[in-house]
């Protein structure tokens, strides 16, 4: 856990959102797609938040995540 902000939009309430307005319209598309659809931005949002947490946390330590470093061979 850190105490420095992270510089995301708050897009967790796209998928309530969508749900409300679903019901809202009296169905106006299928709520399973509507909940497929919640899902998928609900998962790329916290992949998001995660990656963004790990660069922000690696930043702070000095240290290189994903990244990969290639090593020459010494020459003969």
């Amino acid at each position: 856990m850190t105490k420095s902000e992270l510089y995301l939009q708050d897009t967790v309430f796209i998928g309530p959102g969508l749900l409300f307005l679903d019901q809202y319209f009296n169905n106006f598309v299928d709520e399973y797609v509507v909940l497929w659809i919640a899902m998928v931005i609900a998962s790329l949002d916290m992949l998001l938040y995660f990656s963004a947490l790990c660069l922000q946390i690696s930043r702070h330590l000095h240290l290189s995540i994903f990244k990969i470093s290639c090593h020459q061979a010494p020459e003969q």
